[in-house]
């Protein structure tokens, strides 16, 4: 085996480098493949959570207006809010406060029921009123903590938005209150994310979501007593709603909150940029399951970003994804190992060709130029390179003018002195690549190459220069004659030099000492 790789060392170290060069493009094109599915995926379970969360949304959207139409908007807190809303009397409006508590306390607790978290009533000037959730707190002005109320306060018609408020956060509803026709204050329903996770812990009971708010949203609005209600994350800039944590979660807290440590600093940087975005790992329990962790910001009444929904899910669909690129790699992979084999094999009787066709071509004794049957050899060759690459092949036929004259003048000794020094002569104005042989007498030929006609031409006339030019051993001077020609298409090697021949008769029967060529 290593004698046979020693021998064939030049052929394998290509095949080698070869089989290198392509299974590096395997690796990172399926690398690439691998990762714009992944980058899709992720994008699509953004969408999922989006639909969901959307869907929810438009749910309790339509709840609190029946809610609002067949609960509240009735003359009883009309008329309530009224008085409220034209008296300064402290013990007027704690009156009134009560009598509004013990009128909807009972509606209150069956809207809770429904994934409401607060009932609160404004009076003009966004100055809480009643608090259902949090009775023992009025009187406090919303004016800097609630754009919706001033919204509603100064437009006099409904809006729904998310905002944080003084106690809690919330996907908020809020309704303008009239007395004939006279503005008295607002009503606001509002849900918290724990009725967005109900919803979707019902279509996928295995996945876990967390509600994250902006620390700086929490800083300023908050009551101080009330910020306990939130948790820091390691996201930096967000700390997760507490209240909103499920024991129907399907992943452990503990393991969510490990995994996002593990994806902090990914997610800290998606999160100065990005609105809606998903994450791909793994906890370390379970390295071969992907998790798949969905981040889909919710905006604020001034379409600020102020919050997250964070989705955990795991997926085997990225697993068989990426399964199928490991499989895609492996086949390409032996794929690619069968093609060099077979690179290999060819390229070494290509080569084996070529020895042999060498080995043939014995050179001529007296010039030391190969003879009429190592062109041969070399010539079929040369012309199924020419057409497997589709590129030029020419071929120059020149003779000695005269050369009887030399021999019966001088002798064949000057004869045999005067071919060698036209073979050193020509030998010497060609490149390494042609192929110049000793046709046969004075006759000889060279085979050219990646060269057109038009090119052999003008190197046909540098050698007649050349020749012309040469001081000869006794003769002194000496003159050839050349035909040159191109190969054709489907042409044999037998026509093409019957051609070239052809030329060469023309131009020694029309005044020798000239070339003649086909173009």
């Amino acid at each position: 085996m290593i004698k046979f790789l020693l021998q064939n060392k030049y052929i394998f170290l290509t095949t080698f480098i070869l089989f290198c060069c392509v299974e590096v493009a395997i690796y990172f094109s399926v690398n690439y493949m691998k990762e714009l599915d992944t980058k899709n995926f992720l994008q699509h379970k953004t969408k999922e959570l989006n639909i969901q969360v959307e869907t929810g949304k438009h749910y309790l959207n339509l709840l609190a207006e029946v809610l609002h139409t067949n609960v509240l908007n009735n003359s009883i807190n009309a008329d309530i809010m009224y008085e409220a809303s034209n008296t300064n009397d402290l013990k007027k409006q704690a009156q009134l406060r009560a009598k509004l508590y013990q009128t909807y306390i009972k509606e209150y607790e069956y809207m809770k029921t429904l994934g409401v978290r607060q009932l609160h009533f404004h009076l003009p000037g966004v100055v809480s009123f009643l608090r259902f959730h949090k009775p023992e707190k009025f009187g406090d002005s919303l004016a800097s903590v609630r754009e919706s109320i001033m919204y509603v306060n100064q437009y006099k018609k409904p809006i729904e938005c998310f905002e944080e408020g003084r106690i809690f956060n919330g996907f908020r509803h809020v309704y303008p209150i009239f007395k004939d026709n006279k503005f008295v204050g607002t009503v606001e329903i509002s849900y918290s994310f724990r009725a967005f996770l109900e919803h979707m812990l019902e279509i996928n009971t295995k996945a876990s979501y967390l509600f994250m708010i902006n620390n700086h949203v929490i800083d300023t609005k908050v009551f101080k007593d009330e910020k306990n209600h939130y948790m820091k994350t390691v996201f930096g800039q967000y700390s997760i709603d507490k209240t909103i944590l499920s024991n129907s979660m399907g992943i452990p807290l503990d393991d969510i909150l490990a995994i996002n440590k593990k994806i902090s600093s990914v997610v800290s940087e998606k999160l100065k940029t990005e609105d809606n975005f998903a994450v791909n790992t793994f906890l370390d329990s379970a390295p071969n399951k992907n998790l798949i962790v969905t981040f889909l910001a919710v905006r604020n009444f001034e379409k600020k970003k102020v919050a997250y929904i964070v989705g955990y899910n795991y997926n085997t669909t990225l697993d068989l994804l990426q399964k199928r690129n490991a499989q895609v790699f492996v086949l390409l992979s032996i794929l690619n190992f069968m093609v060099m084999l077979l690179f290999f094999t060819l390229f070494r009787k290509e080569t084996k060709k070529v020895e042999i066709a060498s080995q043939e071509a014995i050179k001529d004794p007296l010039t030391g130029i190969l003879n009429r049957r190592g062109f041969d050899n070399l010539l079929c060759y040369k012309m199924s390179v020419s057409r497997r690459y589709n590129s030029a092949l020419s071929v120059i036929f020149f003779d000695i003018d005269d050369f009887k004259k030399i021999n019966d003048s001088f002798g064949h000794d000057i004869g045999d002195i005067v071919l060698q020094e036209l073979s050193g002569l020509i030998r010497a104005h060609i490149r390494e690549s042609d192929v110049f042989a000793r046709w046969g007498g004075e006759e000889f030929i060279i085979l050219l190459p990646k060269t057109s006609v038009k090119d052999a031409e003008t190197l046909a006339g540098k050698l007649k220069h050349e020749v012309n030019q040469y001081n000869f051993n006794t003769v002194n001077v000496l003159t050839c004659s050349f035909g040159v020609t191109q190969l054709q298409d489907h042409e044999t090697a037998e026509q093409l030099i019957k051609r070239v021949d052809e030329l060469l008769y023309i131009a020694k029967t029309t005044g020798k000492n000239k070339i003649v060529s086909d173009t």
